[in-house]
């Protein structure tokens, strides 16, 4: 802030960019937060990334959700370290935006799309308070 004398009155200038505008928080959760609970704000977005292996047949499903709270933003997209090197580490990302408050328990299952009388290899669970 710039202050200048002006005679005998003081004049303070604020400098600004224009009127400030909030931009919707990101949380990226991972395999090390299943089974917590997280918060976030109403219009706050929710990255989950979890490792796969797509090549195996095996991915993330979404198997319990309430999109009407936790709305899905599209499909996953998938991350993979190093470029596309055969049997890199790979990491399918859902994304998620906060619509409305309450509780949402979002749980995904690693499995293949075949076999969905089977339990699945693994299971991520995720309790998300909407404020």
């Amino acid at each position: 802030m710039k202050r200048l004398a002006v005679g005998s009155w003081l004049l303070v200038i604020a400098c600004t960019s224009g009127p400030r505008v909030e931009r919707p928080t990101e949380m990226v959760v991972g395999e090390r937060d299943a089974n917590r609970e997280v918060r976030i704000a109403s219009g706050d977005r929710l990255i989950v990334r979890l490792g796969a292996q797509l090549g195996t047949g095996y991915g993330w499903q979404i198997v319990e959700n309430d999109p009407s709270r936790l709305e899905p933003s599209g499909r996953p997209d998938l991350e993979t370290s190093k470029g596309d090197i055969p049997g890199g580490s790979q990491y399918q990302r859902f994304r998620f935006t906060a619509r409305k408050p309450g509780m949402v328990r979002l749980v995904l299952r690693y499995a293949r799309p075949w076999e969905q009388k089977e339990p699945g290899a693994r299971t991520f669970r995720l309790d998300v308070r909407i404020q």
